[in-house]
């Protein structure tokens, strides 16, 4: 039986609408692995309640069962002119440069770092993700409009990962001129 704090926990982890794959699943009227569903609540003994793509509404048992959260931040391709119409919005974008391979990989790992370091919850996403060419490095920059998102412990973490990820603010990559092809 699980105890108040840790239903609370799951709770806070599995909000209404978030997405999940089943990866196995101990019963005798299991869905099928690779089956996704949307979280409908978490009940008071702890049981995520699902609606499954298959028809299902089998609830999911946290220790139990298997399954992932699948990351919902859609990567949207930019040029560099419109990378400059982002400073416009009121709010600040974190910068990644040089990234190669599957983009989806970079979000999610990122997501990833952002949890172990405690800035976001274990259910975040990004509302916001986009990627640019500039200088023949592909970059990607990550919306920072999640009330969800430790803005405080994201900037000292930014300072911690600047070498390695070339993690800079939009306005400080815009303004720095590191976007020189669109006369900035």
């Amino acid at each position: 039986m699980l105890k108040d704090y840790q239903i609370k926990r799951i709770k806070e982890q599995y909000p209404k609408g978030t997405e999940i794959e089943l990866i196995s699943m101990e019963d005798s009227q299991a869905v099928p692995s690779g089956t996704h569903g949307i979280v409908d609540f978490v009940d008071d003994m702890g049981t995520i309640q699902m609606t499954w793509d298959n028809g299902s509404s089998l609830g999911l048992v946290v220790g139990e069962d298997q399954f992932k959260v699948i990351n919902k931040s859609k990567i949207n391709e930019l040029s560099c002119s419109e990378v400059k119409g982002l400073r416009d919005r009121n709010y600040e974008f974190l910068i990644l440069q040089g990234c190669g391979g599957e983009l989806s990989e970079w979000v999610d790992g990122f997501t990833k770092m952002l949890k172990d370091e405690g800035i976001v919850k274990d259910s975040f996403s990004f509302d916001e993700v986009y990627s640019f060419q500039n200088n023949n490095l592909t970059n990607i920059a990550f919306a920072l409009n999640n009330k969800d998102l430790d803005i405080g412990k994201l900037a000292m973490f930014r300072l911690k990962i600047r070498e390695t990820f070339g993690a800079m603010w939009l306005s400080d990559y815009i303004d720095n001129g590191y976007i020189k092809d669109i006369g900035i």
